[in-house]
């Protein structure tokens, strides 16, 4: 019976069958336990943006028209003056009306220059010889 006992205790020794079911089980175990981390460490910021999403999105009021009936919403927006060349290859824009130069543009080259702040003003660019 001891015979029969140890033969069994060996052979159950040198079986690796079920060794990869053991490795599955333990990395199975360890990636839900990085799930669970994971989860906790991000859950509080995301509740906290989509709480502040929420509240955004209930106070901002959309608009169904472009402005009161019977006016003209086009001359709401100031209309870009522009001087140019005379063979049209280079062109200053004031897109907001200040009377300062806010772009300049050479079409001759595809070329675009965003100036504004500078302090050119539309007329000193007239002035300059460049129109």
């Amino acid at each position: 019976m001891l015979r029969l006992f140890s033969s069994c205790l060996r052979g159950f020794r040198s079986d690796e069958s079920g060794a990869v079911t053991v490795d599955f089980v333990v990395l199975t175990a360890a990636i839900v336990g990085l799930g669970t981390a994971s989860y906790n460490v991000v859950s509080d910021g995301v509740s906290t943006q989509s709480s502040a999403l929420d509240t955004q999105l209930k106070t901002d009021q959309i608009s169904t028209s472009f402005g009161a009936a019977g006016s003209d919403v086009a001359s709401a927006q100031p209309e870009p003056s522009s001087v140019c060349t005379p063979d049209g290859g280079h062109c200053a824009y004031d897109h907001d009306g200040d009377g300062m130069v806010d772009e300049l543009r050479n079409y001759s080259r595809g070329k675009t220059l965003d100036v504004e702040g500078n302090g050119l003003t539309m007329q000193g660019y007239a002035d300059s010889g460049w129109s």
